[in-house]
């Protein structure tokens, strides 16, 4: 009897200790899934903002920006994906959470996302030709912004023939938005071939297909 007394008692602090290392475990665990979950959303947050950037007309700093975003987002997620690469942890789950910002960058760089939303706005600018301007106000002058497809535009202007419509977002020195060429533009234009006469440095035009070309105009 006694040693079964004994046997008792040594399985009940045994079985004690192990509760009390499955809770001190899944206490860590919880103090370890916070802090990853915090930097999945910062991620998450950083990728929409470069794909909205990268989504603009405009090129220099503000493709920058976006695809210094994305590489932060990378880092971060690779952080997160050797923090959970151990044993005992979700290595496949954190290794696809380091591979979408790869993935996302390839994209930002390939100019995806400022295709993908000026496909689903061509249709509404095209219908906005017939509301331009003869000839381009003052460029810098305040204009009343309107919504055409996905973006915001402040003037839509006829200029040389070809039509102008000015992105409210724009370049942080210049101007930039979308036009309607009668001819095929170069990648880069001349100043004053440029409405407004206010710009002086160069004018790049993208080919976005049908005649239409995004544009960047620096001071």
């Amino acid at each position: 009897m006694l040693g079964y007394a004994r046997a008792g008692i040594v399985m009940t602090r045994n079985t004690g200790a192990m509760s009390t290392k499955a809770r001190s475990q899944e206490r860590d665990a919880g103090s370890t899934r916070r802090p990853l979950v915090f930097l999945c959303l910062f991620a998450t947050a950083t990728l929409l903002l470069a794909a909205w950037i990268a989504s603009l007309p405009g090129t220099a700093v503000l493709w920058l920006i976006g695809c210094g975003c994305a590489v932060v987002t990378t880092v971060v997620a690779g952080v997160v994906a050797g923090a959970r690469a151990r044993p005992g942890g979700r290595a496949p789950w954190f290794a696809i959470a380091a591979l979408t910002p790869v993935i996302a960058l390839v994209a930002l760089c390939a100019g995806l996302p400022l295709s993908v939303r000026w496909g689903v706005s061509q249709s509404a600018f095209e219908r906005a030709l017939g509301d331009a301007e003869p000839s381009c106000p003052d460029l810098e002058a305040p204009h009343d912004p309107r919504l055409v497809g996905a973006y915001r535009v402040t003037l839509i202007c006829r200029h040389a023939g070809n039509v102008f419509f000015f992105e409210v977002h724009g370049e942080p020195d210049g101007f930039a938005g979308f036009v309607r060429a009668r001819q095929a533009l170069p990648e880069q234009g001349r100043p004053d071939d440029f409405p407004g006469g206010v710009v002086g440095g160069p004018v790049h035009y993208r080919s976005l297909g049908d005649g239409w070309y995004a544009f960047s105009a620096i001071y």
